[in-house]
């Protein structure tokens, strides 16, 4: 019993430690980096250009039915629109709440600090802050400018979805400690025009306790697509948020998410036949597990991204580019992230 009280409290130290949250910093598009404005109720109305949604906290947000799952908390239109051409890199560098030293988030840290304490306390266990997918989807914004279309009004279509790494347990967004972003490939033959890019953080660390307790970090980008691509989603690939995702979607609640081998099947629609192909979407693409860009039940694995450095479960990244360091946010604690203790 003397040793069980001490290690009560420190598996409640280490449990507080693990609670961040963070925003999308900067996009780079055709080579040019573009800094996001931190959120309102921080930081108040940055008023740089930026094409990157301002959204409103960095508070992760709950339940498939929030409005908040659209482009984020309270996400504000932008009045930039950037260029984007088919077949280039996107990337999106994520940061945390303590990270951001002011109103122009003029900083280079990760979005998740690394649970090292949670490796003294219960070994192999301390990877399970990372565990979820990275989604991205786009949508047309019409023939109006993205800078006045309401996003509400989006009909969204799959362009990437990374989850574990090929022949690996750990996830995609467990590499966002090491500071750099997240890195995906815009589709080849897309249509040109205006278009929003939703890409998301799904945490999961949570989820197999019920339904709805899945962690949302979304962010909405404006780009406008040049070429003369004529690739559209065809209108079974269409999605809206809310109501692409439902609760007890087996993405968003399971209980195998910790477990050694499990397959992971993406929450929504599969990818966009036009995207994996590079012709216009007309058919529908198979059930494949051995790609993360052909089925949205598929166990992912790699994708045109560049699976470099995205992540996105509860900690706090204050620390050097060399090394992160956490803290204890006072008042809070993260629920239940020492669940699983034998894997």
């Amino acid at each position: 019993m003397p040793l069980l009280l001490p290690l009560f409290f420190l598996s409640y130290y280490a449990v507080s430690i693990v609670n961040a949250h963070g925003f999308v910093s900067s996009v780079t598009m055709n080579g040019k980096e573009f800094k996001g404005r931190p959120p309102t109720a921080q930081f108040g109305n940055s008023q740089f250009d930026s094409p990157i949604r301002q959204i409103s906290t960095f508070e992760p947000q709950y339940k498939a039915t929030n409005p908040a799952v659209n482009c984020g908390p309270n996400s504000k239109k932008v009045a930039l629109v950037v260029d984007a051409d088919p077949g280039s890199k996107v990337s999106f560098l994520w940061v945390a709440n303590n990270n951001v030293k002011d109103s122009k988030a003029n900083v280079r840290d990760s979005f998740l600090c690394d649970v090292s304490l949670m490796l003294i306390f219960y070994g192999s266990y301390a990877t399970s802050g990372h565990i979820g997918p990275l989604v991205t989807y786009m949508a047309s914004c019409g023939k109006t400018s993205c800078k006045d279309f309401d996003s509400t009004n989006a009909e969204w279509f799959k362009i990437d979805q990374v989850g574990k790494k090929a022949n690996s347990n750990d996830w995609v967004q467990k590499d966002l400690m090491s500071r750099k972003p997240y890195t995906l490939t815009l589709p080849k033959n897309i249509a040109p025009g205006e278009y929003l890019i939703r890409h998301e953080i799904i945490a999961l660390h949570l989820a197999d306790q019920a339904p709805g307790m899945a962690e949302f970090y979304v962010s909405c980008t404006q780009v406008r697509m040049t070429g003369n691509g004529d690739g559209t989603p065809s209108a079974d690939e269409l999605v809206k948020f809310p109501g692409g995702y439902h609760d007890k979607d087996k993405g968003l609640f399971s209980n195998t998410f910790f477990d050694a081998g499990a397959t992971y099947n993406f929450p929504g629609p599969k990818i966009a036949q036009f995207v994996v192909d590079g012709k216009s979407g007309k058919t529908s693409s198979g059930n494949s597990t051995s790609s993360a860009h052909t089925s949205s039940a598929a166990s992912s694995v790699v994708s045109s991204a560049t699976p470099t450095r995205t992540s996105a479960s509860p900690a706090e990244a204050t620390g050097s580019s060399d090394s992160a360091k956490c803290r204890v946010k006072n008042g809070k604690t993260a629920k239940r992230h020492h669940r699983r203790t034998n894997h």
